[in-house]
């Protein structure tokens, strides 16, 4: 059988594993982010000029683009979205193997890589959440990036570069943490020409140029952002603590770092395996090398670290050892070359099985919590008539509990890092996005007004409030809803204020 043939095959049998993996998401309700992202996908249909837009300070046109198609064929079908969803993870395993073996590796290395990734706990949260959907998309247009860069002896043609110029346009309408592209420029011209070309250096200049003025325009029309960030020494820790993580030395420890032993030895062990795959100029570790250190500089001043930080650069960290475990096997003495691939090919396996269970226990979460959002979405529809058309209503939380306390206390996978919206229902879901999805009139939208203090001053209006069990009126027809809202809020209740308003 050819390599491209056992390619195919390799990449056929990966991609229907990880569809099996994950077919139990198909039951999930959307969660967290996701309905406030597919309300503002809906306006966009209405409005173009939202297609270009940032949301809360984000500019991912992608995943907004990708929610507005959904919303067209899916309207409020959970399964739909979530299907979708998986055609794009699935979409990209196919490209981490084809950029593997791109990148060198033989096609059962390929394949192991590809497979060691889709079933990682690390990559799960883009399969299940729609939230993350622009990590899945980052990585994919990177992929893309891998394979139209010419390899060693192969020269640019007009095809060639138009594929890399969409594929690094795909990647700024991504994510933010594009703006490490020029790195992954640079590693590709090295590791492709064992050299530092004149097409490389413009590349990297152009790219290096792009992103510096992204960041200064980023920076200038959204300041607030500046406050995600927090300025700790302890988060240089983050890096040799991931390295642990994938070395299987410490358990992911989303917001707590600390140089240990572990990440020490980690942090030693793969800085050698880079510099001598740096020196011998092995294309896998090369390049292998940006993904697993350039995502994570951007976001290292963050000051938590969830799953999906990891989904990146985990695939750098596979690339790298796929690499490192094929040299060690080609050194050895013929005779000994089967007993250590089959060794490599047993504990792979292992490791696979370990991520295969931790993933379905990290569904189990994704269960639990999907089921308090369909407690809350049942609970809003009760009262989604009653809503006022076009006067404020203040949404007052004294439901005093979230079902991600449990999740963060008790979870039966991967710990998870505590993040929950303090002012909205049970703290998962926009309380203006929540009357949207279920509102069964489509020509009126639920608008969130974080300026209600201004904006409504002296305006009738309405007092919901939420308690564990469901939604209830405190004040149907208040004269002055500014005045409500602040007697609420001093009573030490979190609140929003939306309106439901004419498309």
């Amino acid at each position: 059988m050819t390599a491209r043939r056992q390619t195919a095959l390799a990449g056929g049998l990966v991609v229907a594993a990880t569809l099996i993996l994950y077919l139990p998401v198909l039951r999930l309700e959307l969660m967290g982010d996701a309905y406030q992202m597919v309300a503002f996908a809906r306006r966009s249909l209405h409005r173009p000029a939202l297609l270009l837009a940032a949301l809360d300070g984000f500019f991912r046109p992608l995943s907004n683009w990708s929610l507005a198609l959904d919303w067209s064929l899916w309207r409020t079908g959970a399964a739909g979205y979530h299907a979708s969803s998986l055609v794009y993870h699935a979409a990209t395993v196919v490209l981490v193997l084809a950029a593997a073996r791109r990148l060198g590796l033989r096609p059962p290395t390929a394949a192991g890589v590809a497979f060691l990734w889709a079933s990682s706990p690390w990559a799960e949260e883009a399969a299940v959440f729609l939230s993350s959907r622009h990590q899945t998309f980052l990585l994919a247009s990177w992929l893309g990036l891998v394979l139209a860069w010419p390899g060693p002896g192969r020269t640019w043609t007009w095809r060639r570069r138009l594929l890399a110029v969409m594929a690094i346009a795909a990647a700024v309408l991504s994510k933010e943490t594009w703006v490490v592209t020029p790195a992954l420029v640079l590693c590709l011209g090295l590791a492709g020409q064992n050299r530092l070309t004149k097409t490389t250096v413009r590349w990297t200049l152009g790219t290096t140029a792009a992103a510096a003025i992204y960041v200064m325009a980023r920076f200038a029309l959204f300041p607030d952002l500046r406050g995600y960030y927090a300025v700790d020494p302890a988060l240089l820790a983050k890096i040799p603590h991931e390295l642990a993580v994938f070395l299987q030395l410490e358990r992911l420890r989303p917001d707590h770092f600390t140089i240990t032993a572990a990440s020490v030895l980690a942090l030693i062990a793969t800085a050698a395996l880079a510099v001598w795959g740096w020196r011998r100029r092995s294309r896998a570790i090369v390049v292998g090398s940006f993904f697993l250190l350039a995502p994570t500089l951007p976001t290292l001043l963050v000051p938590f670290l969830p799953q999906r930080y990891l989904a990146v650069p985990y695939v750098g960290f596979l690339l790298m050892v796929g690499a490192g475990a094929e040299h060690l096997v080609s050194a050895l003495p013929k005779r000994r070359r089967r007993l250590a691939a089959l060794t490599i090919a047993a504990a792979a396996l292992g490791l696979a099985a370990s991520q295969v269970i931790t993933v379905r226990h990290d569904l189990e979460d994704d269960e639990f919590l999907s089921g308090w959002h369909g407690r809350l979405l049942a609970e809003a529809r009760e009262v989604v008539d009653q809503l006022p058309r076009g006067r404020p209503v203040v949404v007052v939380r004294a439901d005093r509990w979230s079902p991600e306390l449990e999740l963060v206390r008790r979870p039966a996978g991967v710990e998870k890092p505590q993040f929950i919206r303090a002012e909205d229902p049970y703290g998962l879901i926009d309380a203006a996005a929540l009357f949207e999805w279920v509102d069964p009139h489509r020509h009126e939208v639920v608008r969130r007004y974080d300026d209600w203090e201004r904006r409504f001053q002296g305006s009738p209006g309405a007092v919901l409030i939420h308690v564990r069990g469901g939604f209830r009126w405190a004040e149907r027809d208040t004269a002055d809803v500014v005045s409500a809202a602040r007697r609420w809020r001093r009573s030490g209740l979190p609140l929003r204020v939306i309106q439901v308003d004419r498309q």
